[in-house]
């Protein structure tokens, strides 16, 4: 016997089906007609069509939360409230306001479920009318059988860490861990200090999050406290905030420990599923992106950008023509994730994921609508997409990717984006980003004998010795500390460390090793903040340190040939001269050679010479090094720098 398929028509909306029902045990006792609401499955021999049950089943269709409403987290004791109390008319085992019915399922196009569900549950779906639609959410409380849900083990959302978890977990772990993580926050005064040092410095270069949405009312508590948690944690960074850097009326704590349990308390309630609105959770992830310490080793911010990623695409931020995503404040969230993503390609040696081909929104329109500072940043980070084309594999035919356009001056850019309206400090912080770039744009085929002449080669010298006088004034005041701050340090070090050790000028040897001890010393001023400042300036101080023993050793040798040549003459001139007293000059000559040769030259970090160059001209100081010393070792890290192809950890 073949098989018959019965199509749906996609067009129309399918029939609905006949629902019976049946009355409660106490009106079947008595015989009477049920009035109470109660729509259970029956039997199909018995059905009951009367508007008393229609009104019951229009009651819990009304208890369900619409698809397009935005998720909130609630809280623990909110939640089990919630699942122990029931609605007048209600099943008491019916939770109309379970984690599984605020979290809706989303189906792609290219799934046949989508366009069964489309047809026969058009009530439940949300996203198939639209021009533009990939796909549509469905409230995922239609999974379960009769279109209901069971309180037996839902008291977390699927996306908590502890979803379907032991009772002891439940009622123990989970209360505990969600008072500590929503406790974790400056007291009032605190808070108010690092939000205003956030939208006065953070904020015109990264938007993310802006002051009516940390304001606003239609936040959930615990979204609320992410927030907050966030800010505070980018205020951090600044050294206006030290004072403020305290939890729950404390001493103030370091930034790098005030940091760490900021951050270990946003990832915590992330993971518990505390928060579900999925806008919250991107800024959320964004700001822990670009203000969480990595430790050496570890790539946590790399891992929150490709999650910011995933939610902005599961939303459909980057789709143009979504009427609910459609306002200012989404754009501006979008533009954010994007010039993220840019930047943790070339810090992190990371793919992009946001490609222009899968965008629908002309990101140039979303530039211009942007306020001068942050435009300034996008467009800078715009060049960093067409200098990431550089380092991307090549292809099978080995040819180099070349830079065939006109490289444009920092001015020019300010200018175009309404330089007047754009603060000293953000300026000058972009402009940290900017000489970076045009460091990375300059890739060349030899590290030891670069193309002298080319203009990508004299726009790195030139960027280098620019970052050079920039950290020289300390940066701790005058710049946004970014996380591109250390990583413009860092590429600067390399510049200055190739020019250093393989130029073949003195005086610009000289000059490289001032800039050198300028940057690593501007480094140490950050290793409180970041770890990779502290792990580069590190090392930075051993190859300062190795190199003045070096020098010290080499002068001295040079000394003692000279005074013991200077001694000889002398000698043979008092020799040769019948003085009445040549023994006195004999002593004289000797004290002069003691007190000049035993008292080696004090060459430390703080006081360096440039002129010293100019007397070991023909000696190479880095073929001296100690045997111990892992040159080749600082060579390949340095030179790594300027490749953000590769990953951090393979360097």
């Amino acid at each position: 016997m073949a098989a018959v398929f019965k199509f749906v028509n996609s067009d129309q909306p399918g029939s609905k089906r006949l629902q019976t029902s049946r009355a409660c045990e106490s009106c079947r006792r008595r015989k009477k007609r049920c009035i109470h609401g109660e729509n259970v499955p029956s039997p199909p021999a018995t059905f009951v069509q009367d508007d008393t049950a229609s009104a019951g089943r229009q009651r819990i269709a009304e208890s369900q939360p619409s698809v397009l409403e935005r998720p909130e987290g609630v809280g623990a004791m909110d939640r089990q409230a919630t699942s122990e109390a029931t609605h007048h008319g209600h099943h008491e085992g019916v939770e109309t306001n379970s984690p599984a019915a605020r979290n809706p399922r989303f189906i792609g196009d290219l799934n046949p479920e989508g366009i069964f569900l489309a047809a026969t549950s058009p009530d439940a779906t949300r996203g198939a009318s639209l021009d533009d639609s990939i796909g549509v959410w469905l409230n995922s409380s239609l999974n379960s059988h009769g279109g209901l849900q069971k309180t037996s083990h839902l008291s977390q959302p699927p996306s908590s860490l502890f979803y379907r978890s032991g009772s002891l977990i439940q009622k123990v772990l989970v209360p505990m861990l969600e008072q500590e993580c929503l406790s974790t926050i400056p007291p009032p005064d605190g808070l108010e200090a690092l939000a205003r040092i956030y939208f006065d410095k953070v904020y015109p270069i990264f938007p993310v999050v802006s002051e009516s949405t940390l304001q606003g009312a239609h936040l959930s508590t615990p979204a609320r406290i992410l927030l907050q948690q966030g800010v505070c944690l980018a205020a951090s960074k600044n050294h206006v905030a030290r004072q403020h850097l305290s939890i729950s009326d404390t001493i103030p704590l370091s930034c790098r420990v005030f940091g760490e349990k900021v951050s270990g308390a946003m990832r915590m309630t992330i993971e518990m599923g505390l928060v579900t609105d999925k806008i919250v959770l991107i800024q959320a992830l964004a700001l822990l992106s670009q203000f969480t310490d990595d430790p050496p080793g570890e790539d946590l911010s790399s891992q929150f950008c490709m999650r910011a990623v995933h939610q902005v695409q599961s939303l459909g931020l980057h789709i143009k023509g979504q009427e609910e995503h459609a306002d200012a404040a989404n754009t501006t969230l979008l533009c954010c994730i994007w010039a993220m993503d840019r930047m943790n390609a070339a810090f992190n040696g990371r793919p992009v994921s946001m490609h222009e081909r899968d965008l629908r929104k002309d990101l140039d329109l979303c530039f211009q609508q942007q306020d001068p500072p942050f435009r300034l940043f996008l467009e800078v980070t715009a060049l960093l997409d067409k200098i990431i084309e550089l380092y991307r594999p090549l292809s099978l035919s080995g040819d180099a990717p070349v830079l065939g356009w006109e490289f444009p001056a920092f001015e020019d850019i300010v200018l175009r984006c309404g330089g007047s309206h754009i603060g000293i400090t953000a300026l000058a912080s972009i402009e940290v980003l900017y000489h970076a770039i045009a460091i990375l744009s300059c890739r060349t085929k030899s590290w030891v004998d670069p193309e002298h002449s080319s203009t990508a080669f004299l726009r790195q010298s030139l960027s280098t010795s620019i970052l050079s006088s920039t950290f020289g004034r300390a940066p701790q005041d005058q710049l946004v500390l970014f996380p591109f701050i250390p990583y413009a340090m860092s590429l600067s070090m390399s510049i200055a460390y190739r020019e250093m050790r393989h130029s073949k000028l003195p005086i610009h040897r000289a000059r490289s090793r001032s800039q050198f001890q300028t940057i690593c010393d501007a480094l140490s001023g950050l290793q409180g903040i970041f770890w990779s400042a502290s792990t580069t300036a590190e090392m930075g101080k051993k190859l300062l340190k190795e190199m003045d023993r070096v020098f010290s050793t080499v002068s001295t040798s040079e000394n003692m040939r000279l005074h013991q040549h200077t001694s000889s003459n002398t000698n043979n001139a008092v020799a040769g001269i019948r003085h009445p007293a040549p023994r006195i000059a004999s002593q004289n000559g000797a004290a002069l050679t003691n007190s000049d040769i035993h008292q080696p030259p004090d060459l430390s970090i703080q006081d360096f010479d440039p002129s010293i160059f100019d007397s070991i001209t023909d000696i190479d100081l880095f073929g001296m090094f100690d045997p111990a010393f892992d040159l080749d070792g600082f060579d390949a890290c340095l030179e790594g720098n300027l490749n953000p192809g590769f990953p951090s950890g393979l360097q």
